[in-house]
């Protein structure tokens, strides 16, 4: 899953932020066994909690 990548030529270095990740796919990896929660909550909570300084709480 990459959520910080744009493809837009007219906007070089465009990032998305991460929270935009659709949490459709997070369900439907989870359902499949693709990821364990674990995995869920280190891609939406931990890693940008550590790189952006910012803190995620989960609902």
């Amino acid at each position: 899953m990459e959520s910080d990548y744009m493809d837009d030529n007219s906007r070089p270095g465009a990032v998305i932020g991460p929270k935009s990740v659709p949490p459709r796919y997070t369900r439907k990896y989870l359902e499949r066994g693709i990821f364990s929660e674990d995995d869920a909550w280190r891609i939406h909570a931990h890693t940008p909690a550590k790189v952006y300084g910012v803190e995620i709480t989960l609902s």
